[in-house]
C-alpha cells in the first residue's frame, strides 16, 4: 500500500471516529464503561510487572481477572491493594480457565492476554477504536513479538522507559491506522463481547496457545466478522528462556485441529493456517463454554497377591481433593474381609466388585469398566499412599499434556519444571501408577508375582511425570 493510500485510509477513519463522537457528544476518548482484561499468568514476577502497568496505563475503568496457570502457581495478591480492580481465581485442574472466565463477562469489550505482555499508555484506547470504526470488526491485535505472520514486531528496549520513549513517538505518528488481517496467534487481543455469543470460547480439544487462538479466529472469519491488526499499538513481550507448557504445538493435537478443518498435515502448522480457505470448510463454528471438570473414576484395588492387609488407614485413599470421581473398589483373592457398611474404606465406595480367586482379576476388571462412568480411569492400589491431591494433579497433567496415558514415575515433588518424557515404544508400568482416558482397548494388563502391569497401545500419546507417591 503506498503512503497516499495509507494516508487516504487514515483520513476516513479519523473522519468515522469524529463523526462518532460528534455523536454521542464527546470530544477525546469513545465513552466505554469498563474493559475486562482477562490474564493468563505463567510466571509471579512476571504477572506482578504485567498487572502493574494494566493499572497505570488503562485510561478506562478496567476489571481483571487474574488466572494462575498451574497448582503450584504462588499467591501474589499481597503486592496488591484491596481496593484494585483485580480477581485473583484459585486454579482447577481439567478444565479451560478462558473459557471459564468467558462465562462472567459482561463488559462489550474483553482483553486477553498473557503476562508476559507490557503495555503503555493509551494502548488500550487505540484497540477499540477499529470496532468502532467497523462494526464488523471483532478481535482486534496490537502489534507484538508474539504475533507469528502479520503484526510481528520484535523489538528491545533497555527498560520501560525506552519502551514508553518508542511508544510516545510510534503511536502518534501512526494514529488511526489498522488493517484487516486473516489471523492471529499472538499474547495479547481484545475482542467484543457479542462475539462469544456467535462463537462461543476456546476449543477444549485444542491446548496450545496458538491453535486455540488459530481456531477462534477462524471461527469469527467464518460468520463475516474481521480481524484488525492495529499498526499504532506496540506492546513488548517478555520471554523464557525455556519453551512453557502449552506453546509447543504437539503432533496428535495438530492431528486433531488438521481433522477439524479438513487440512492436510504439513511441516510448517501455522503457514497452512494462515493459507486456509475457509470457504470450503463445513464446521460449525459455535463451541459452548459450558465445560464441567473431567468426571474420573478411580479403580482401587485389594488383592491378595501383594499381601494387601485392612488398615483403617485405607480409608484416606478416597479422601481426594478432586470432587467429581467415581469410586469403584476391586477387591482380587480371599480375605478376611469386613462387611460393606462396617468398614469404613468400602462404605464410601460407589460400587464394589470382588472375586475369590487372583486367576480373575481379568474379569474383575473388565466389569470395573463396565460400570465406569468417568472420562479417565486412574487405578489407586491400597498398597501405596497417595497424597490427597493425587488424583487433582493427574486430571491436571493429562489435561494440561493431551495426554491418553498418564504414568507416575518419580518421587519428587512437583513443581513448574516438572519433566515430561514421551518413550519411543509403549512400556510395561505399573498399574498403580497408571491412568488413562476411557478408551476402546487403551492397552493391555498383564500381572507378575509382585505387581500388575499395563502396557499402552502404541497409538496413544502416553506422557511420563514426576509427581510420585511413596511405597507403604
Amino acid at each position: 500500500m503506498s503512503n497516499r493510500d495509507n494516508i487516504e485510509k487514515n483520513t476516513e477513519h479519523l473522519a468515522k471516529r469524529f463523526a462518532h463522537l460528534d455523536h454521542i457528544g464527546l470530544i477525546g476518548l469513545p465513552s466505554i464503561d469498563k474493559v475486562t482484561i482477562i490474564l493468563e499468568m505463567t510466571d509471579p514476577v512476571w504477572a506482578v510487572h504485567s498487572i502493574q502497568l494494566l493499572l497505570l496505563h488503562s485510561e478506562h475503568p478496567i476489571r481483571i481477572i487474574a488466572l494462575p496457570g498451574s497448582l503450584e502457581f504462588p499467591s501474589i495478591q499481597q503486592y496488591f491493594a484491596k481496593e484494585d480492580p483485580i480477581e485473583f481465581w484459585p486454579y482447577e485442574a481439567g478444565i479451560d480457565r478462558v473459557n471459564q472466565a468467558f462465562l462472567t463477562i459482561e463488559t462489550p469489550f474483553v482483553v486477553l492476554m498473557e503476562d508476559r505482555i507490557m503495555v503503555t499508555p493509551r494502548w488500550l484506547s487505540s484497540l477499540i477504536w477499529p470496532c468502532l470504526d467497523e462494526e464488523h470488526v471483532m478481535i482486534v491485535s496490537p502489534m507484538s513479538p508474539t504475533e507469528q505472520f502479520d503484526g510481528k514486531l520484535d523489538l528491545w528496549f533497555q527498560s520501560h522507559v525506552d519502551l514508553v520513549s518508542y511508544a510516545e513517538e510510534h503511536n502518534p505518528r501512526n494514529q488511526g491506522l489498522w488493517r484487516q488481517v486473516t489471523m492471529f496467534t499472538g499474547s495479547c487481543l481484545l475482542f467484543r463481547r457479542e462475539l462469544l455469543d456467535v462463537v462461543g470460547g476456546f476449543d477444549p480439544r485444542l491446548r496450545s496457545r496458538e491453535l486455540k487462538v488459530a481456531d477462534w479466529c477462524l471461527r469469527a472469519r467464518m460468520i463475516t466478522r474481521q480481524l484488525a491488526l492495529c499498526e499504532d499499538v506496540y506492546v513488548q513481550a517478555l520471554h523464557s528462556l525455556q519453551p512453557r507448557r502449552g506453546e509447543k504445538i504437539i503432533s496428535d493435537e495438530w492431528d486433531v485441529f488438521c481433522s477439524k478443518w479438513g487440512m492436510e498435515r504439513e511441516a510448517y502448522p501455522l503457514k497452512s493456517i494462515s493459507e486456509l480457505d475457509i470457504s470450503k470448510c463445513s464446521i460449525q463454528p459455535f463451541i459452548s463454554i459450558h465445560h464441567e471438570p473431567l468426571f474420573i473414576t478411580v479403580f482401587l484395588v485389594v488383592s491378595e497377591v501383594l499381601d494387601t492387609t485392612f488398615e483403617p488407614e485405607y480409608s484416606t485413599q478416597i479422601e481426594q481433593t478432586y470432587s467429581r470421581i467415581q469410586w469403584v473398589g476391586i477387591l482380587i483373592g480371599e480375605h478376611q474381609e469386613l462387611p460393606c457398611n462396617e468398614h469404613r474404606i468400602w462404605g464410601s465406595l460407589d460400587a464394589l466388585i470382588k472375586v475369590r480367586e487372583v486367576e480373575e482379576w481379568h474379569e474383575a476388571l473388565e466389569a470395573a469398566f463396565m460400570l465406569a462412568k468417568g472420562e479417565v480411569i486412574i487405578f489407586m492400589f491400597a498398597t501405596r499412599a497417595y497424597e490427597s491431591d493425587y488424583v487433582t494433579r493427574v486430571v491436571d497433567f493429562m489435561y494440561r499434556e493431551s495426554a491418553d496415558v498418564v504414568v507416575n514415575t518419580g518421587n519428587d515433588t512437583p513443581n513448574l519444571e516438572a519433566q515430561v518424557h514421551i518413550p519411543k515404544e509403549p512400556l510395561p508400568v505399573p498399574l498403580s501408577l497408571t491412568a488413562h482416558r476411557r478408551i476402546q482397548e487403551a492397552g493391555s494388563y498383564v500381572r507378575s508375582l509382585e505387581e500388575y502391569y499395563f502396557i499402552p497401545r502404541a497409538s496413544l500419546r502416553a506422557v511420563y511425570w514426576t509427581k510420585g507417591t511413596e511405597d507403604e
